[in-house]
């Protein structure tokens, strides 16, 4: 039922709109024609149909096509109606099957990371956090993803001038410690977090950037010690990281922005 559902002509327009976008928005009838694998009779009238609705333009008459304003505002309209999380969702659920552990998304929302998406897997003996929490910025491997990328002035705000909290015997207590720590999250592209928040977790996170290149959120996936051994966590590093820059793609291919005033220091506030 679903095939005999498909209208062909649909499958073909949007082959040929995906291979403009693929070639960075402007291709010839050729060109086309030889990527999507259909004859040029074809790939012309769908593009003729295109351009006569005003989202695909021609520079002369046997000139390259391209994507037009039109297109990319259409695209623009449905990406503000998105959230971070609903980009983001997909790939938490694979990575969340690939790995069978839990996978958590935090957003950084002026001076806090706020924990804003979870997939938790079937296993008995799992780690939670509640939506809404707030990470630690120097103690979670959530929380240093986004601090280790955070300008100086807007980490100096958020970290306040208070002691680091210490959670369990291994949590980073002193300001000089956690600057050498972010200096190597920055190196490495991830942040870990190897029971410093609570005893028995190992968890790894990786940071997602908007089509600014600011910091917004970090991806991680948490998952007992024993049950992550390191050899494993090779694995689940690897697997988290690529995962936060796929989701980072998506934001920058639908130019997604983070709200301003989460890059804003309190005492700047408007």
């Amino acid at each position: 039922m679903p095939a005999r559902n498909r209208i062909h002509l649909v499958t073909k327009t949007l082959g040929v709109l995906e291979t403009l976008a693929e070639c960075g928005g402007t291709a010839n009838l050729k060109e086309i024609s030889t990527r999507i694998g259909l004859v040029k009779s074809s790939v012309f009238r769908i593009l003729f149909s295109l351009k006569e609705l005003g989202y695909v333009e021609q520079r002369g008459l046997n000139g390259a096509y391209s994507l037009t304003w039109k297109m990319h505002s259409l695209i623009r309209k449905g990406a503000a109606r998105l959230t971070i999380l609903d980009l983001a969702r997909p790939h938490m659920s694979k990575l969340r099957d690939d790995l069978q552990e839990t996978v958590w998304l935090a957003e950084w929302r002026k001076r806090a990371g706020v924990v804003i998406g979870s997939m938790d897997v079937p296993h008995r003996l799992r780690f939670s956090i509640d939506l809404g929490s707030t990470v630690g910025l120097h103690s979670t491997a959530l929380g240093k993803a986004i601090a280790a990328y955070l300008p100086a002035p807007i980490l100096r705000d958020a970290m306040g001038n208070g002691k680091l909290v210490r959670l369990t015997a291994k949590t980073i207590t002193t300001r000089e410690g956690l600057r050498v720590e972010l200096q190597t999250v920055r190196q490495q592209g991830f942040a870990l977090n190897r029971e410093e928040s609570v005893e028995g977790l190992f968890a790894v996170a990786a940071p997602i950037f908007d089509s600014h290149k600011r910091v917004m959120a970090s991806l991680s996936v948490g998952s007992p010690i024993f049950r992550c051994p390191r050899a494993r966590q090779k694995t689940v590093i690897e697997a988290t990281r690529q995962t936060a820059e796929a989701i980072t793609r998506d934001l920058i291919n639908v130019d997604y922005a983070g709200s301003d005033s989460a890059w804003t220091p309190a005492g700047l506030s408007a």
